[in-house]
């Protein structure tokens, strides 16, 4: 596989976006912050490239895309605050996505076997019961420029990922007798309390503040986690730059075209 090489990043695959009928181009930076994918019509060379989609985050040797961010808005794959501006809410989402991304790297590295099929199955059939019927289903898909195969393998490396979660990062988490017994007073009893009420007994409620605790303390393992991944990682970040005009398309045949 050709791979492009960008000073200060290092290396990735060639990716592409491609339309029927049409070759993809990757244009490099050097003449605009930002990287974009261009498609030419075969045999059409003098007409102007047609936009394709565009690159909003180098991770590694991943390429994170704006249609990436559209298709995580359009499935609620992941959650964003009310309020804002588009942009606000487009980098958010970005940032969630590169750390998504990073945590996927990581888990893959670490992965002995695949995920249950009939696990990816279940989530699907959760996102389609999102929707009024299949063809709305069928719809989204399309908008997103997914079929469900596309949907099935991002499903399965969250999975992934959750999976890595709870065999690693969870066995690390502790709550002791103290802690439960602490936040019973502080929280439970305090407020129960300040309602003039009477609070339940302790052993009523033990289980359940001990599960509230561990996923506490599970949020701040995966938090440590992707802050450790961050700042291993290599991310450029292209989202919002400015576009410049970019030059005419080079037929020569020493041009390095993609494979």
């Amino acid at each position: 596989m050709q791979r492009g090489i960008r000073p200060g990043i290092g290396r990735w695959p060639a990716t592409e976006r491609t339309p029927a009928g049409h070759q993809v181009w990757r244009l490099t930076c050097c003449l605009t912050p930002l990287w974009l994918l261009w498609t030419v019509p075969i045999g059409a060379a003098e007409q102007p490239p047609i936009l394709v989609d565009r690159i909003v985050a180098v991770v590694g040797e991943s390429l994170i895309f704006r249609s990436d961010i559209e298709r995580a808005i359009a499935f609620a794959t992941i959650r964003v605050p009310d309020g804002g501006s588009e942009d606000e809410r487009d980098r958010r989402v970005l940032e969630a996505l590169i750390d998504r991304r990073l945590r996927l790297d990581d888990a893959r590295r670490f992965a002995t076997e695949p995920v249950d099929p009939q696990a990816v199955r279940e989530q699907v059939a959760a996102l389609r019961a999102r929707l009024p019927d299949a063809a709305a289903f069928a719809a989204q898909l399309e908008a997103t420029g997914m079929d469900q195969a596309a949907l099935e393998r991002r499903i399965a490396d969250q999975l992934l990922v959750l999976r890595y979660i709870d065999e690693r990062l969870r066995a690390r988490v502790f709550v002791s007798a103290e802690e439960i017994s602490h936040y019973y007073h502080q929280e439970i009893e305090a407020e129960a309390t300040a309602r003039g009420a009477s609070p339940p007994p302790l052993d009523e409620v033990r289980d359940a503040i001990r599960t509230l605790l561990v996923e506490r303390g599970l949020d701040q393992e995966i938090t440590r986690w992707t802050m450790e991944l961050r700042k291993r990682a290599d991310v450029v970040i292209l989202l919002g730059q400015e576009t410049r005009t970019l030059p005419p398309l080079d037929e020569r045949q020493d041009h390095p075209h993609p494979p």
